[in-house]
């Protein structure tokens, strides 16, 4: 099951510096959606765009009703005093409140440290391997 950022502003994939106590950049990435998009976007644009093309209207459509039977397409749903709707819908239960790639770009020091651990766990698996076959 594909899980979601629980978020406000999930549905762009980004988070504003004011979302952070002390922020060091002005936007973060959440979710690995996200990033896989952007550096996807980056690597081939048009397949992306091919992608999106097929897929993207399908995607963001269903059958269902709201619940409340209105919908929002002229003005807010929860207009009405005393209700908030909020960022919630039908992904909640796919959901989670923990972001490793934003964890990651709020802390770049341990960003860092966990990258060179891993390439010289590989570097070290890779020359290992490379003994043992000759």
């Amino acid at each position: 099951m594909r899980r979601y950022r629980n978020s406000i502003n999930a549905a762009s994939g980004t988070l504003s510096a004011p979302a952070f106590p002390h922020p060091r950049r002005k936007q973060y990435y959440v979710g690995a959606t996200t990033v896989a998009t952007i550096w996807v976007n980056r690597l081939a644009p048009a397949l992306l765009d091919r992608y999106l093309a097929r897929t993207g209207i399908d995607a963001q459509q269903t059958n269902q009703r709201p619940p409340s039977g209105e919908n929002n397409l002229y003005e807010p749903v929860d207009e009405a005093k005393g209700t908030d709707h909020g960022a919630h819908g039908v992904f909640d239960t796919a959901s989670h409140s923990r972001s490793f790639e934003a964890s990651l770009a709020r802390h770049p020091v341990a960003a860092s440290a966990l990258a060179t651990a891993v390439a010289a766990t590989a570097t070290a698996v890779w020359k290992r391997r490379a003994r043992t076959s000759s």
